[in-house]
C-alpha cells in the first residue's frame, strides 16, 4: 500500500491529503536550502534584460550556436516579466 504523500505522514493514502490532511508535518529545511518567493522584476532591471537579450542574440548570431536559445527565452521572460 502506497502511503500518504504528505511528508512524513503516518496514514495511508489519506483522504484528507491537501488541504485538510488532519496532521501536517513541518519540513525542515536543510543548510543551503530556501523556501521559493515569486518572481518579481523592477522596470529598471526589465530594460537591461531587454538591451542585454539583443545583445546576446547578435552574439549567439556571431558565432552560430542556435543551442542559446533556451538563454534567450529566458531572458526574455525577464524582459517582458510584470508588464
Amino acid at each position: 500500500m502506497e502511503a500518504c504523500p504528505m511528508v512524513a505522514c503516518p496514514y495511508p493514502p489519506c483522504p484528507w491529503w491537501p488541504p485538510t490532511c488532519p496532521i501536517l508535518y513541518q519540513v525542515e529545511l536543510g543548510q543551503w536550502e530556501r523556501q521559493s518567493v515569486a518572481l518579481w522584476v523592477s522596470e529598471e532591471y526589465r530594460q537591461l534584460y531587454a538591451e542585454f537579450k539583443d545583445y546576446f542574440k547578435g552574439e549567439m548570431v556571431a558565432i552560430g550556436d542556435d543551442t542559446l536559445e533556451q538563454e534567450v527565452t529566458i531572458l526574455e521572460t525577464l524582459s517582458t516579466y510584470g508588464e
